[in-house]
């Protein structure tokens, strides 16, 4: 099915990059487009285009390498996973980038349908040739595995809007923000 037109993210210029990733620690992957052309005639707009959700549960996942590399290249994710009551089945991740014109983060994001009990995680790491297994790990959080570690640690990650609520409302009112640095700045006249 075709959903160009519907999803939004159509687009004449030719594409040379594409990346996922959670940008807005929202639970949703969002999509990142480098678009154009090498010429400086041909140049075009990175594209970020954000993910407006839906009510699926996800599992977000660092992985912590200690005798594989700390990045975990190559290290593989089993997710085994029920749905309103179906029966069992396992989703599978491999940690890499993605890509040579777009590369997606080394955190592997999982999504788990509507209505989601995982029962169970499992790591296998490379260069130890190890398993890890994890039951009962809750859905729509992030979380850090360790090679070699017996528990999973839960990771706090806040939320935010991409676009940032207070610098719509200044864009639209003409006010003038706060920068990252403390100085203020006017968006009075910018489109």
């Amino acid at each position: 099915m075709d959903i160009t037109a519907s999803s939004g993210t159509g687009d004449l210029h030719k594409g040379h990059g594409v990346a996922f990733a959670d940008l807005g620690n929202s639970g949703t992957e969002d999509i990142l487009v480098s678009m154009g052309g090498a010429t400086p005639g041909d140049a075009h707009a990175f594209r970020v285009l954000e993910n407006p959700g839906n009510k699926n549960d996800w599992l977000s996942i660092k992985l912590v390498g200690v005798k594989t590399d700390r990045s975990a290249i190559g290290a593989r994710i089993k997710v085994t996973v029920e749905n309103d009551g179906r029966a069992a089945r396992s989703i599978y991740r491999t940690v890499g980038s993605g890509g040579s014109f777009g590369a997606s983060p080394l955190q592997q994001h999982i999504g788990l349908g509507k209505s989601a009990k995982m029962t169970d995680l499992e790591v296998w790491w490379p260069a130890s040739n190890t398993r890890q297994n994890f039951s009962s790990v809750g859905v729509n959080q992030f979380i850090e595995v360790k090679e070699f570690a017996k528990k999973y640690t839960k990771l706090e990650r806040k939320p935010f809007r991409l676009d940032g609520a207070k610098a719509v409302a200044a864009r639209e009112t003409g006010s003038a923000t706060q920068n990252q640095d403390g100085t203020k700045s006017s968006s009075a006249g910018k489109k």
